[in-house]
């Protein structure tokens, strides 16, 4: 499925590009009249899934960020997912900053196109410098993103799986009980790191209370 996924996002980048550069190529030969921001509609759509993007990198960020501050993480995947952070929102709108220009200095605005250069210049060497300094940490920072459940949560989740098939054969339960249990029987959940990282900040506080109160 994954390489599904990427072999269709190939397609449609590789389409939009294509059909982006053609809008430019009519609209300099004078072969259509539009606007200069409606030649630029397929930066408009890349542009919207990048904001959507860089909205779950800045969940995970502040995950983090809460992380780091109650001590779950270390500061060096902190500073990783700051260079992910910076990467992906940094560009989104480094590349807004950049079109919005040069629309303009194709609409007549012959200052807009010091500014479209000043803005990349300001941020990639940022990037580069930023890269160079947590390189070395990516590859384990996304393995511990990316990484599922230790065996420990696994086991804890086989012994509920466990307790629900035994209730299961209880005469007394309801039928909605023993679908339940029928339904997770021999199964063992998977969840994504990165979820538990974003969740982990806030519940394991409730379940600190819970304890207190009920324990």
């Amino acid at each position: 499925e994954f390489n599904t996924v990427c072999a269709f996002s190939k397609s449609v980048i590789r389409f939009l590009l294509l059909s982006l550069t053609a809008s430019i190529s009519l609209k300099l030969d004078t072969l259509i009249g539009w606007e200069w921001m409606a030649v630029f509609w397929a930066f408009w759509i890349v542009f919207a899934f990048m904001v959507l993007v860089s909205l779950g990198v800045v969940l995970v960020s502040c995950g983090a960020g809460f992380s780091f501050i109650s001590g779950s993480i270390q500061a060096n995947e902190f500073f990783v997912t700051l260079w992910v952070f910076y990467s992906i929102v940094g560009f989104t709108f480094t590349s807004l900053a950049f079109v919005i220009n040069i629309i303009k200095y194709a609409g007549g605005e012959e200052k807009s196109l010091p500014q479209a250069i000043c803005v990349p210049m300001f941020y990639f060497p940022i990037l580069v410098i930023f890269t160079i300094l947590v390189y070395s940490k990516i590859p384990i920072w996304y393995i511990n993103l990316t990484r599922q459940q230790s065996q420990a949560e696994l086991s804890r989740e086989s012994n509920f799986t466990t307790e629900e098939r035994r209730l299961g054969s209880n005469t007394t339960m309801t039928t909605e009980m023993r679908e339940k249990a029928e339904k997770y029987k021999g199964v063992k959940p998977k969840k994504p790191n990165v979820i538990l990282k974003l969740s982990s900040t806030y519940f394991k506080r409730v379940e600190q209370a819970g304890n207190a109160l009920f324990g």
